[in-house]
């Protein structure tokens, strides 16, 4: 944990350095670019050389960037997969973030899949999971900062799958088993099989207010 959180801190230390060294070139070549009518062959020549230092810089921090945080990514890929199996999605295998363009692959039944491509009744279980395993990042890691607190407005309201409201029952009392105070999650539904699962959880967790009455 020690090792993770000193990678991090020295990672950011870094990418800072470099990127104030980017905003000073960009400084300087707009100030050059001003002066561009009175530049004689040499001076363009410069400012060329000076361009293509910049894109390196550039080029070279986004490496740099994408090295450093893959111990983060692999860590959040591996949170990610235990929250979804936790919630349910016993037959997601593998997920799979793009360190670059930051795009999730989740991996079931041996074909990998888009967020856009999974099951409606899938997708608010796999945001979740998301929220959570960045929520566990600052709570294991140190890494981010998270109000840890989640609201899911009428959670029943789109959703397709009809074994939709079962899983996220089972969702709920999961989270509640693994986080307990450490996570507050407000649901707001007018959806009354949720009150299935108010004995199950601690007493003074669920408020239910009658017709015309405003919760706030």
């Amino acid at each position: 944990m020690t090792k993770m959180k000193s990678s991090y801190q020295d990672y950011r230390k870094g990418y800072e350095l470099l990127f104030q060294k980017k905003t000073e070139f960009e400084i300087i070549l707009k100030v050059i670019h001003e002066q561009e009518k009175s530049l004689d062959d040499g001076d363009i020549q410069m400012v060329e050389n000076q361009v293509l230092l910049l894109k390196f810089a550039n080029a070279k921090l986004e490496e740099m960037r994408t090295e450093r945080s893959q111990e983060i990514l692999e860590n959040l890929e591996r949170l990610m997969l235990k929250q979804l199996n936790d919630l349910g999605l016993t037959h997601y295998k593998k997920v799979s973030i793009n360190p670059v363009k930051f795009t999730i692959t989740y991996s079931k039944f041996g074909e990998n899949y888009t967020f856009d491509k999974i099951t409606e009744g899938e997708k608010l279980r796999a945001k979740l999971a998301l929220y959570l395993s960045l929520i566990q990042l600052d709570i294991q890691y140190s890494i981010g900062r998270h109000p840890r607190f989640i609201i899911l407005d009428t959670p029943a309201k789109e959703e397709a799958d009809k074994r939709f409201l079962e899983g996220i029952k089972e969702a709920l009392l999961a989270i509640d088993k693994n986080f307990g105070s450490q996570v507050q999650i407000f649901v707001g539904t007018a959806e009354r099989r949720f009150e299935t699962i108010h004995d199950q959880l601690q007493t003074g967790k669920m408020i239910i207010k009658k017709e015309g009455i405003y919760i706030f």
